[in-house]
C-alpha cells in the first residue's frame, strides 16, 4: 500500500437514517415558519420557537399529538401548544389525520415558506440571559411554590410542581419505561422500605422491568425509556423532589396502580 492510500477495509462507516413520522414532520414545518415569522418582526418569541423547533428535530420517536409533545419535548409552552393545535385542526378539517402522503403535498406547497424556514431556522442558538429587573427579583423571593401530594399533605420536602393529569384511566405499557419505574419504586417501598430512591439507583432496579436502555441519556441516545418517569409525574404516580441529584417516590395513586401491576405479574 502506497502512503497516500487508506485501507477502508480496517475502517468501520456507521450509515444512521432518521425515520420520518407525519406529526414530528408538521411540528416541525410550522415551527420553522413561526421562527421565520418573529425574526421578520424582531421578536424575542424566535428564541423560544428556535429551541422547541431543535427539540422536535432531535426527538428520535413518533409524535401522536400536540399534548404529547409537550409532555415529552423540551420549550413547548401553553401558548405555542394552542397555535399548534389549531394549525393541526386546520390541516386535519382539509387533509384528514396526517400522513406521510398528505403531509409532504402539504409540505411541498410551503416552498416559498420554507425558504424562510432554512433562512431563519436554521441559525445556531445564542442563549441570551435576560436581566432581571429590581422589582422582579424581590416578586419571585416571596413567591413561594405551592405543591400538593396525594400521599402526605404534610410533606415539607422540597418537590417539584408539575401539572397532573388524571392517573384513573392511565396504565402503562407492559415492559416500558413507565411501566419499569412504577414497579421498581413498588418493590424499594415493600422489600427495602426505601420512600425515595436517588436517580442512579432507580435506574438500575428498574433496568430489570424494561425492554428498552433505561439508562442516562448519551449524545447518541438523547432520549431513552428513563422518559417515562415525565409520564408518571404528570399523571400524578410519581413524584420528585431535588437534593444532591433528583429522588422519586410514588404517590398514593401511584401505590395502588403499581400494587395493581404487581399483583397482574405474581
Amino acid at each position: 500500500m502506497n502512503d497516500g492510500e487508506v485501507d477502508l477495509s480496517t475502517q468501520s462507516i456507521q450509515v444512521t437514517c432518521r425515520r420520518q413520522f407525519p406529526l414530528n414532520i408538521l411540528i416541525e414545518h410550522w415551527l420553522g415558519l413561526m421562527v421565520a415569522e418573529a425574526e421578520k418582526k424582531d421578536s424575542k418569541s424566535a428564541f423560544t420557537y428556535r429551541r422547541a423547533l431543535m427539540s422536535v428535530r432531535k426527538f428520535p420517536a413518533q409524535l401522536h399529538s400536540v399534548d404529547e409533545a409537550k409532555l415529552l419535548l423540551q420549550y413547548f409552552g401553553d401558548k405555542m401548544c394552542t397555535v399548534l393545535k389549531k394549525k393541526l385542526a386546520e390541516f386535519c378539517a382539509e387533509h384528514g389525520q396526517p400522513t406521510l402522503a398528505n403531509v409532504a403535498s402539504y409540505v411541498g406547497k410551503s416552498s416559498g415558506d420554507n425558504k424562510l424556514l432554512h433562512s431563519y431556522a436554521n441559525k445556531p442558538i445564542s442563549v441570551v440571559k435576560k436581566r432581571r429587573s429590581s422589582a422582579e427579583s424581590v416578586e419571585k423571593c416571596f413567591k413561594q411554590p405551592t405543591t400538593t401530594s396525594s400521599s402526605s399533605p404534610l410533606l415539607s420536602s422540597p418537590t417539584k410542581s408539575r401539572r397532573k393529569s388524571s392517573s384513573s384511566s392511565f396504565i402503562p405499557k407492559n415492559r416500558s419505561g413507565a411501566y419499569a419505574i412504577l414497579r421498581a419504586l413498588y418493590d424499594a417501598l415493600n422489600l427495602d422500605s426505601l420512600e425515595w430512591v436517588g436517580t442512579a439507583e432507580l435506574q438500575r432496579r428498574a433496568q430489570a422491568y424494561c425492554d428498552q436502555y433505561i439508562g442516562p441519556s448519551t449524545r447518541n441516545q438523547p432520549y431513552t425509556a428513563w422518559m417515562g418517569r415525565k409520564t408518571l409525574i404528570a399523571h400524578g404516580l410519581v413524584e420528585s423532589r431535588r437534593s444532591r441529584g433528583n429522588d422519586y417516590r410514588l404517590t398514593g395513586s401511584g401505590k395502588r396502580l403499581a400494587a395493581q401491576l404487581d399483583q397482574m405479574k405474581n
